[in-house]
């Protein structure tokens, strides 16, 4: 006879079956999380490595510019300071130009509106040259009616309608040749006037600039009608100012002030020295070309009045007939 399991007995060995079951997905748990742990433990030690990568080469980036700072006898604080009065300075030429822009006339703008005028009554004209061709054509179809009704009356009223419709087209053709000839020299004069106030500004700047920098004076300054894109000409072609050295821009620029200064002084029937305020902007230039610009100024004594701030009024000892005013004595004066 076979042994009968109890209930009690099955009972244990499922539960035991369940224990097992567990035991093993908590084995395959732990193993899981294990693996886990080395993947995250891994992934720190990258991290770590990556951070020590990191911070290693900031140390070489600040060191390098360090190196430049001290080899130029700078520190970090005085660098902050040119960006800051670089930046400074730009604004300063930015609310310049918008200033002498508003106040400089506006002829393309006229010659814009003329031209339209012009464009205007050119088609006037081509629309009358067309109603006047279909006149000819009726006072031919007038004239093919008379001869073939032979009457001869008809005929001569035609011819003599024909006539005048003819000249009167042919008055429309000459409008309308005066009307392209015009479109055409207003072109040309919109053209020239966009030079002519360009043109001088240009060849001025870079007077000023071969003397201040004699045989090393860079290529042609070329100015777009709003001042927006200033670039020089070079060999391998026109290249923006922005991409100079600090020294070559702000001597670019003194010479542009100089120029527009001079250009507005003798512009309207009553000229009067326009009024140039210069904020050391000369800091970057060396001792020899900062003398020559010096000689630019005191050339310009009679047509404008320049008023100099600087941090470095040594600097500006040599100038003949400076007036010079310390601004804190000014300040502190009753």
């Amino acid at each position: 006879m076979s042994a009968q399991k109890s209930p009690e007995t099955e009972s244990l060995s499922e539960e035991l079956k369940r224990a097992k079951r567990e035991v093993k997905l908590q084995e395959k748990a732990h193993e899981d999380a294990e693996a886990r742990v080395k993947e995250a433990e891994q992934h720190q030690r990258t991290i770590v490595l990556e951070q020590e990568r990191a911070i290693q080469a900031v140390g070489t980036l600040k060191q390098a510019l360090q190196s430049q700072l001290e080899a130029l006898g700078w520190t970090f604080e005085q660098l902050g300071a040119e960006v800051a009065k670089a930046a400074a300075e730009v604004r300063r030429n930015e609310n310049m130009v918008k200033g002498l822009e508003s106040g400089l006339p506006r002829p393309e703008a006229r010659a814009t509106t003329q031209r339209g005028k012009l464009q205007q009554a050119l088609e006037q004209v081509q629309e009358a040259e067309k109603t006047m061709q279909a006149r000819i054509i009726r006072a031919e179809t007038l004239i093919e009616q008379a001869a073939t009704e032979d009457l001869y009356a008809h005929l001569c009223e035609a011819e003599e309608a024909l006539d005048l419709e003819q000249k009167r087209k042919h008055q429309a053709q000459l409008k309308a040749e005066a009307a392209r000839v015009l479109r055409t020299l207003t072109a040309a004069w919109q053209e020239q006037v966009s030079r002519s106030f360009l043109g001088p500004i240009e060849n001025a700047v870079h007077a000023r600039l071969e003397h201040i920098r004699g045989v090393d004076a860079p290529g042609r300054l070329q100015l777009d009608a709003d001042f927006a894109d200033a670039q020089l000409q070079t060999g391998a072609g026109p290249k923006a100012l922005d991409t100079f050295s600090w020294g070559t821009q702000e001597q670019t620029q003194f010479a542009l002030r100089l120029a527009i200064g001079e250009l507005l002084s003798n512009r309207g029937s009553h000229p009067e020295p326009q009024l140039i305020v210069l904020d050391d902007a000369l800091v970057n230039t060396d001792a020899l070309r900062l003398q020559r610009a010096l000689e630019l100024i005191e050339a310009t004594g009679n047509t404008l009045q320049i008023l100099i701030l600087t941090a470095f009024p040594e600097r500006y000892r040599t100038l003949l007939g400076a007036k010079t005013h310390d601004l804190l004595d000014l300040a502190q004066s009753p």
